[in-house]
């Protein structure tokens, strides 16, 4: 009985981890977040960071990418709507899909990079520093996407 406690107590500490199954996590001083096994990582500087699915050389192609950036808050209420306000100047073809103005707060938009029709998935969270976590691929990837775009927001913590 008792072995079989030990077992029963081994299984709840590794099922409960908090990592999804096929996600690795990423722990920075700053934050966290999971993403792909697959994807590769890149830590920028401060508060930023690259995942991404396999490079590729191909420039016919866009990558599906995840980026979390961060900025201190300057008490800025308007965050959301002053983003919008550039990404609408500074996108080719920019197109709201979707608004949801909570904490965090969510963009989905579409819009050209480079000739390809993108999918924009934003989340803007917020705290002493603002977090903008952004999922990125081509329009018609991302119904497959989206589902790894969701795991990873939800998976996100401020740690500071």
């Amino acid at each position: 009985m008792k072995t079989f406690f030990y077992v029963f107590l081994l299984f709840l500490l590794f099922s409960c981890s908090g990592v999804p199954e096929g996600f690795k996590k990423y722990d920075s001083e700053h934050f966290s977040i999971s993403y792909p096994e697959a994807w590769e990582s890149s830590a920028g500087k401060g508060e930023t960071l690259a995942l991404f699915s396999q490079k590729s050389e191909d420039i016919q192609k866009i990558n599906p990418a995840i980026t979390v950036s961060g900025g201190k808050n300057e008490d800025d209420e308007d965050i959301l709507e002053r983003s919008t306000m550039i990404l609408k100047e500074s996108i080719p073809d920019y197109q709201e899909i979707f608004l949801d103005k909570g904490n965090p707060s969510r963009i989905v938009f579409k819009g050209k990079l480079n000739d390809f029709s993108c999918i924009w998935d934003v989340s803007i969270y917020k705290g002493k520093t603002d977090y903008f976590v952004t999922g990125l691929c081509e329009e018609k990837d991302y119904s497959k996407m989206k589902s790894i775009f969701e795991v990873s927001v939800k998976s996100f913590k401020a740690l500071k």
